[in-house]
């Protein structure tokens, strides 16, 4: 990834006051949700996922002040994310194609390529 693409995935969300949730244009519709690992001593949640673009990815939320990963399956059983948006800043939801919905309060997010 270039340092200026990079940069570009490490906006604060104060900068999201200003444009669209740069989550929305990851492109994560049709991704598969591998795991979610939260370290709680500094507030970091890591959601791996298998990207058809970019292959396996970390998408890293730091600042986190709360995690909600419902797991009931409304729509019936998926692993794949149906869509990502930021409502609101330091807020973000995940909707899955099982109809679950991820949400997580953190002060930014930024999406790394792993393979």
């Amino acid at each position: 990834m270039t340092d200026a693409l990079h940069d570009y995935f490490m906006l604060p969300h104060s900068y999201f006051h200003k444009q669209v949730s740069m989550i929305e244009d990851f492109g994560l519709h049709d991704a598969t949700l591998v795991s979610v690992h939260f370290v709680w001593v500094d507030g970091t949640c890591i959601l791996t996922v298998r990207h058809s673009q970019l292959s396996d990815c970390m998408l890293t939320f730091s600042g986190v002040s709360r995690v909600t990963l419902p797991r009931t399956y409304p729509w019936g059983r998926s692993q794949s994310i149906n869509s990502a948006c930021q409502p609101k800043a330091g807020q973000y939801e995940i909707e899955m194609q099982s109809g679950d919905v991820l949400e997580i309060h953190a002060c930014q997010v930024k999406l790394t390529v792993i393979s």
